[in-house]
């Protein structure tokens, strides 16, 4: 394992585009950069999309990759969890609630803790 290995990020959301966003933002400020963000919405309800189309063209080119899967029915965050990790191509894989953010350390800490 090296400083290139990739690491991936997943996250569920549902109806709530702005707590996405904000989760996203931390993420941009990483010291660690070599990751991808794999990103599940659990068929949050049709107000809700034009927000969340916004707010995944505003990341789509922040990252080592950015995976945006829509749930076309309500399937739980356990279920797209799951999904997420099946399509991570990381390394290592690690999770964030969309109603949490990772301060700017976060992912390169984690990185060497398990490297």
């Amino acid at each position: 394992m090296s400083e290139t290995s990739l690491v991936s990020v997943y996250i569920t959301t549902r109806n709530r585009p702005d707590m996405l966003d904000r989760a996203l933002a931390s993420l941009t400020k990483q010291t660690f950069r070599n990751f991808e963000v794999l990103i599940c919405n659990d068929n949050s309800e049709a107000k809700y999309l034009s927000y969340y189309t916004n707010v995944i063209e505003k990341y789509n080119n922040s990252f080592n990759g950015l995976v945006y899967i829509v749930n076309e029915n309500t399937m739980g965050a356990c279920y797209s969890r799951n999904i997420l990790i099946h399509q991570a191509k990381g390394e290592f894989v690690t999770g964030l609630d969309d109603d949490d953010y990772f301060f700017r350390k976060d992912l390169n800490f984690l990185f060497h803790l398990v490297s």
